[in-house]
Order: C-alpha cells, then sequence, then structure tokens
C-alpha cells in the first residue's frame, strides 16, 4: 500500500467539511483519530439518481440495481457521469452568460447586491458531482464530542479508493490493520521529529499518535498493518503547468472509472512526476487550468492552452 493512498485516507479522516480548501492545516492533523466501524460494500447499494435543473430540459434518471456488484456499479455510474459531464458543460456555458450580464450592469465593487434585484435574463447554475466508483462509509470518534447534529454527522465519512474498497471487502481484519497502518505512518513522521532533535510533544502528530496506541492497545490483535509500497518511478517532465494540467483534464475526460474527478488526476499526475525537479501539487494545476480558461489562450486544433508568459 503506497504511503501516499495512506496519507490520503488521513486528509479525508481529518478533512472539514466546511472548509472547501482540502490541503491538511497543522490544526486539522491534531484532530486525526482512529477508525471506529467499517461499512462493506458500495455506499448506496441499490438506487442512485441523476436530477439536473428543471431548465437543462432533458430528464433525470433514476438508477435500481445491485450497486455492490463491481461491473453493474462501474457500468451503471459510467453512463450517469457522462450525463453528469454533458449536463455541466451545459451549466458552464449558461453560467458564462450569466456572468457577462453580471458585468454589463456595472456594479460597484465591495457592496453587496442582491441580483435578484435586476431582472436577469440568464440563471446561474451549480454543476453536479460526479458519482464515485469505490465510495464505502467508515465511522470515527471526534476528538472533544458534543452532541450537535454537525458533530454527529462527521462522525460519517466516505472514502472513495479502489484498493481500500477491496479490502475492506476481502479482509476481516481490514478495519485494525488500516488503522495499524495509518499509526506505522505516524511513527515515521515522529521519527522524524526525534532526528531533528525536537521535542514530541510539541509534534502536531504527538495527539494522534497516543489516540492510536490507546485503540490499538485496546483492540490487541495479531493482524498486522499493510505495507507500504514506495515503487512509484518518478518521471521529471519540463513541460509548462498549463499543457500538464490540460493533458490531466483529458485523463478525466478518457478514464472516468480511474480519474472520477478531475482533481483526481492531478493528484495522480503529482504523485508519479515532477517538473524541472520539483514537486507540483494538485492546487497548483488546478490554478494553471483555471488561469488558462479565463483568459482564453487555448489552441483550438488540438484543444491545448497556448503558453501563458505573464
Amino acid at each position: 500500500m503506497n504511503k501516499n493512498k495512506i496519507f490520503k485516507l488521513i486528509e479525508t479522516i481529518v478533512e472539514n467539511p466546511s472548509i472547501l480548501s482540502s490541503q491538511i492545516s497543522d490544526s486539522n492533523i491534531g484532530n486525526l483519530v482512529p477508525i471506529e466501524e467499517v461499512y462493506q460494500g458500495y455506499m448506496c447499494g441499490r438506487a442512485i439518481q441523476f436530477t439536473p435543473h428543471e431548465d437543462y430540459g432533458k430528464q433525470g434518471e433514476l438508477v435500481r440495481a445491485d450497486l455492490t456488484d463491481d461491473k453493474i456499479r462501474i457500468q451503471e455510474l459510467t453512463k450517469l457521469n457522462n450525463q453528469i459531464t454533458k449536463y455541466n458543460k451545459w451549466v458552464e456555458e449558461k453560467n458564462v452568460l450569466h456572468e457577462e450580464e453580471v458585468r454589463s450592469l456595472n456594479l460597484k465593487p465591495d457592496v453587496v447586491h442582491n441580483l435578484g434585484e435586476y431582472d436577469l435574463k440568464h440563471k446561474q447554475y451549480w454543476e453536479l458531482g460526479q458519482f464515485e466508483m469505490w465510495s464505502f462509509m467508515v465511522t470515527r470518534e471526534l476528538p472533544q464530542q458534543t452532541t450537535t447534529f454537525n458533530n454527529i454527522k462527521n462522525t460519517f465519512l466516505f472514502i472513495n479508493d479502489e484498493e481500500l474498497y477491496k479490502a475492506n471487502r476481502d479482509d476481516p481484519d481490514f478495519l485494525i490493520r488500516i488503522n495499524k497502518t495509518i499509526a506505522e505512518y505516524i511513527h515515521g513522521e515522529i521519527r522524524e521529529v526525534l532526528d531533528k532533535n525536537r521535542s514530541i510533544e510539541n509534534s502536531i502528530w504527538n495527539e494522534p499518535n497516543n489516540r492510536f496506541g490507546n485503540w490499538i492497545s485496546q483492540h490487541p490483535s495479531d493482524a498486522e498493518s499493510y505495507e507500504f509500497n514506495t515503487d512509484i518511478t518518478i518521471t521529471d517532465v519540463t513541460d509548462d503547468l498549463q499543457y500538464i494540467a490540460e493533458d490531466c483534464s483529458d485523463m478525466h475526460e478518457n478514464d472516468k472509472i480511474k480519474f472520477p474527478h478531475k482533481r483526481d488526476a492531478y493528484k495522480w499526475w503529482c504523485e508519479h512526476h515532477t517538473q524541472n525537479g520539483k514537486e507540483i501539487t494538485y492546487e497548483q494545476l488546478e490554478e494553471a487550468y483555471s488561469r488558462g480558461k479565463r483568459r482564453g489562450k487555448y489552441d483550438t486544433e488540438h484543444n491545448k492552452p497556448l503558453l501563458d508568459k505573464s
């Protein structure tokens, strides 16, 4: 199991749904807790639905099928995701008209405006998310738990990963092994702190280390952690970030099973490549893609962004 996969799992566990950015901050790491319970099978076992806006002019679709069957699920979700992709392109086109109409109003900046008062011809619409192919549910016990609706809701989270999905389905010791694997990752971070002659007590990993140690001691088992697979070939490239971002977008469009979201393709690229000897983050690729789209700097013949030297 790749160490980057475990770090992504840690990201999922500590993610705050109210924060749009998915970067982990030091304060978020302090919220890392063991997984308490895992649920086998796909997050929605029997029915899923594509529900576009009524202005789209096309009917949505309700799929009733055995979504715990991998073959059926991938087939049905791929069809729905293709519809969602077409719908989101429609949304993007409509929102361009909406934004142009809003700009034509020449509204004063730094003032809150109620757009409902301007009788706009073009509405603003919201994109729909793609259905994740390998999502299963787990629970966590939040630190300093209080009985509020949000905290109860946030004890549940969904993990979307094919390898972990299959391990959870096939390995009866998955819960103890995955927590031990996260604990091993934390131990590595603690060792780095010690190697730098720093105090463990001041490390952001100290509290999570204690929590996982306590959890493991309370759940004795001979099951071992999953082994880390570090055999990833890193390829260095010199391409401009806008070219790279557009290639990743093509990867998402051409293989929505492996890359259900564009960000999945960005993250995969970052795991396997560097640019001019430097590591690149998926946020940099997202910004590069957005910058190219905003400025319209694309080669329409090859559907590639023209280099933006500004």
